[in-house]
């Protein structure tokens, strides 16, 4: 929810309020989690929700300074950077062991439907600027575990060429991988 600094309290209560009576689900404070784009100490009247100390991130070191809602960083650019990286080491984990499998075309509809996806919850909602690093980075790690699928060199002479062409679509007779470096501008 958006509001002002200072109706944080209110809107936060009212949320929490509406939720438990709708859905009867209570607000675990413990996991609930405040940010305002202009930084500052939190207002006064949220440090007496329990845990109101933990809830606000805007006063809190750059790397820790927002929020991520449904997997998505909202924050500085320090923190989006830090929630890239964290994301990246758990897609690299999933994309080390996809050249292991038996089956090659499973092995490749794992990434195709999977860490390209997830890349885009990051890109549709992150200014472009801020996840360029994510992007590049992600891009390298889909080429790196396709060139590993296929039993290719990915410093090969022509492995410009070939990246190119796996990135076309399918109707082109391409691979239709996903170029987070260009899509993140349109997705944004």
């Amino acid at each position: 929810m958006k509001t002002a600094k200072g109706c944080a309290y209110a809107a936060i209560t009212a949320v929490s309020q509406a939720v438990e009576h709708h859905a009867g689900v209570a607000t675990s404070y413990g996991k609930l989690r405040a940010w305002c784009r202009g930084g500052g100490l939190a207002p006064p009247d949220l440090l007496t929700l329990p845990d109101g100390e933990e809830i606000w991130t805007a006063d809190l070191p750059d790397e820790r300074n927002g929020v991520t809602i449904l997997g998505t960083p909202l924050g500085t650019p320090a923190f989006v950077a830090a929630h890239a990286n964290s994301r990246l080491e758990e897609e690299k984990r999933l994309l080390d062991h996809l050249p292991e499998l038996p089956d090659l075309q499973c092995a490749w509809l794992l990434p195709y439907f999977s860490a390209a996806a997830q890349a885009n919850q990051v890109l549709r909602v992150v200014p472009p600027r801020d996840v360029a690093g994510y992007a590049a980075l992600h891009d390298e790690a889909m080429w790196c575990t396709l060139c590993k699928m296929l039993g290719l060199d990915p410093e090969h002479e022509q492995a410009a060429t070939a990246r190119a062409l796996s990135t076309l679509p399918h109707r082109l007779g391409g691979l239709a991988l996903r170029d987070a470096c260009h899509t993140s501008e349109a997705a944004y």
